[in-house]
């Protein structure tokens, strides 16, 4: 199980690879970066369950996933706006017919999100920040 663990957070940790270089690069699509900061809190939350030997669910739902990982850490609650936030742009931004154009404030702000939510799982995990 550690294995699995750990290629969550490889995985989690690619897609916050992916937000930095599409960050510095200019008229980088707004849609992936979203999408972006999506992924890497539900690869992250997955990976917390794996470690906690939980069964995961095949879902994108962030809530539905933090409320199986508050049972293991409640204190994962304070992170609930955030999921909340980044919770549509799983689905959304990767479908054309429900394209629309991202505002730098939504961008910003899912990045911010993605930024409290990495911090806190690489805490939780015990791993360095990078």
């Amino acid at each position: 199980m550690e294995t699995n663990y750990r290629e969550w957070i490889q995985k989690a940790e690619n897609d916050w690879k992916a937000v930095k270089i599409l960050c510095d690069s200019k008229n980088s699509p707004g849609d992936v970066i979203v999408f972006h900061c999506q992924q890497l809190a539900e690869k992250y939350l997955k990976g917390f369950l794996v470690k906690n030997i939980s069964p995961l669910n095949k879902t994108h739902d962030l809530l539905m996933l933090m409320s199986g990982a508050e049972k293991f850490e409640p204190s994962i609650n304070m992170l609930r706006k955030d999921f909340n936030e980044l919770n549509d742009y799983s689905v959304i931004p990767r479908y054309p017919d429900e394209f629309r154009e991202y505002s730098l404030v939504e961008i910003e702000n899912a990045l911010e999100c993605a930024k409290r939510i990495r911090h806190y799982f690489r805490k939780q995990l015990e791993l360095k920040e990078k």
